[in-house]
């Protein structure tokens, strides 16, 4: 019962005038084509693209052109596709279901991104245990509220105020890793890491302050 043979894979009709896009519910880590006869891409990270190189002066219908693995983070899943001369019958798109994906444990994956956003919105929704380390400048303030570690991850939890009247736009977050300073330490070593997930991906914010939005009403011709 542990073992699947071509008749157990679910099978997709492609044509060389479609594109099959094929959508996972999470990120995919790797995919794998058989054969040459099927090109294909990966646009986004939960999405790819198949279609195949020739036509019908190559194929006839019903022949198997490739079969197409895709790994996500905590599955695996197998479809032959099938060739037809038809471009009513090729698959447009496809989503992964439930019961065509097979458990896998990925080395690669010690924390899948389900996971890390359940975890960033638990810490997101948590009052601030962290109240003295902020830095102001320019009427704005970045602020730590929580840092907490599960596994081998850091999730950091900061907020920026604007109390300025006009938009600013975050250019980028850098994250670093520096060693404790000492008196007698001659270098200090200085890394920098990527974040693996952010939660809130804004890039400008704004704040109305309610005398600003006064003086633009007053500002109006009657």
């Amino acid at each position: 019962m542990a073992q699947k043979t071509m008749d157990d894979m679910p099978l997709l009709t492609t044509n060389e005038n479609v594109t099959t896009v094929i959508t996972a519910s999470e990120p995919i880590r790797f995919v794998d084509i058989s054969t040459d006869k099927v090109v294909g891409d990966q646009p986004i990270n939960n999405t790819i693209r198949l279609k195949p190189k020739e036509g019908v002066e190559t194929n006839r219908d019903g022949d198997i052109l490739a079969v197409v693995t895709i790994v996500t983070e905590r599955y695996r899943t197998q479809y032959a596709m099938i060739y037809t001369s038809r471009m009513d019958e090729a698959v447009t798109d496809k989503s992964i279901l439930v019961d065509e994906r097979t458990p896998y444990n990925n080395p690669a994956v010690s924390m899948s991104t389900d996971d890390m956003t359940r975890y960033a919105r638990q810490i997101w929704s948590s009052p601030a245990r962290i109240r003295n380390v902020s830095t102001k400048m320019h009427h704005m303030t970045m602020r730590l509220n929580n840092i907490y570690s599960v596994g081998e991850y850091f999730f950091i939890d900061f907020s920026v105020d604007n109390r300025t009247n006009i938009r600013f736009d975050i250019d980028q977050l850098r994250f670093k890793l520096n060693d404790k300073k000492t008196s007698k330490a001659t270098t200090v070593q200085t890394i920098e890491l990527t974040p693996e997930l952010v939660l809130d991906p804004t890039e400008t914010f704004q704040l109305w302050l309610p005398q600003c939005r006064r003086a633009e009403e007053d500002d109006v011709p009657q």
